[in-house]
């Protein structure tokens, strides 16, 4: 079926794309390269979305280097626990997520300066992904 108003060799190609490329390599291994780069695109959709970090607008080469070693650091982080957690069926972003909520408190007499601390009680999805990481807390 037409879109409206097309002609059969305007739609012709519809659907189709074309990979130009100067390189030696065989089309095979071109378009899977082509293909592969979907992996960084995704990679950096989720820096830029789970680990909230923002574009570029440095100029000064120290400052870019280190904002590239920052997106690099949570991309291994990220990487990392999506590894470590994948046997728990859950994504860096649902990860994150459940973790962000816990917290310890940290309480101290202020007569006898007797401490106590207590992580506020986990659930057990939180004790499974800790335990996964390899943390404590």
């Amino acid at each position: 079926m037409l879109a409206a108003g097309a002609t059969e060799a305007e739609v012709k190609f519809v659907g189709f794309s074309l990979i130009f490329h100067n390189t030696t390599l065989a089309p095979g291994a071109v378009v899977q390269k082509y293909l592969e780069k979907d992996v960084v695109e995704r990679s950096f959709r989720t820096m830029k979305g789970d680990v909230q970090l923002h574009p570029i607008r440095l100029w000064l080469p120290t400052r870019v280097n280190a904002h590239v070693k920052q997106y690099y650091i949570s991309m291994c982080l990220l990487s990392l626990i999506k590894f470590r957690c994948s046997k728990l069926n859950l994504q860096p972003a649902e990860v994150l997520s459940k973790l962000q909520v816990i917290y310890k408190v940290n309480l101290k007499h202020s007569k006898n300066g007797k401490e106590f601390t207590k992580v506020v009680t986990l659930i057990n999805q939180q004790k499974k992904i800790l335990k996964a990481l390899k943390c404590s807390v």
